[in-house]
């Protein structure tokens, strides 16, 4: 198996177990599903050499500082370690071709990446209605505005960007997105 095939089983299992209590009736029920009805595969690559890697716990602040300074794209969702077994939620940046910028690994570059990119403006809308301090989906996305209003109603298009690649191009569509899950057209799945 791929690691973004890994990375893409790893959300769809997380998806069928991981519903937010009282989910009933939403679009999606956690970040998995979201990930997987709305994100796009991302390439790994090496931290440009003007870029210093951020402390550990920050990767949001990090990828939002990095995308208004350097005009790239913040993506939040999964990225899959270089130890293979561990996937962590996360925020990095992307360029527009769809190369990741990963300032929150201590310099280190995760093994796949498949996540959601935002436009700037959805992105600087949300942050600031959480305060500036908590990421859009990841951690726990009902406890802020934004996260919350996603789950429950989904994501309008012109909050995110065509960055990256779709997972299905790696040999990923069996399945789907995850169980209950509705893509982009608005389909529920069958995972």
């Amino acid at each position: 198996m791929t690691p973004v095939e890994e990375l893409v089983e790893h959300a769809r299992t997380m998806a069928r177990r991981a519903r937010h209590p009282g989910s009933e009736g939403w679009r999606h029920g956690s970040i998995h599903d979201v990930v997987l009805a709305h994100g796009r595969v991302f390439e790994p690559a090496p931290l440009p050499g003007d870029v210093y890697p951020a402390l550990p716990g920050h990767a949001c602040q990090a990828a939002a500082i990095l995308a208004d300074r350097h005009a790239l794209t913040y993506v939040e969702g999964l990225a899959l370690l270089p130890d293979s077994r561990t996937v962590i939620e996360h925020a990095w940046c992307a360029t527009f071709g769809g190369q990741v910028v990963d300032a929150g690994l201590s310099g280190l570059s995760a093994t796949a990446y498949l996540g959601v990119a935002f436009t700037m403006k959805f992105r600087r809308s949300a942050l600031a209605r959480s305060g500036g301090t908590r990421p859009i989906l990841i951690g726990d996305p009902a406890g802020t505005p934004a996260g919350l209003e996603i789950l429950k109603h989904g994501l309008a298009p012109e909050t995110t960007l065509a960055v990256g690649k779709p997972y299905s191009e790696f040999g990923t569509v069996s399945g789907g997105a995850g169980a209950g899950a509705k893509t982009r057209d608005g389909l529920a799945s069958a995972a």
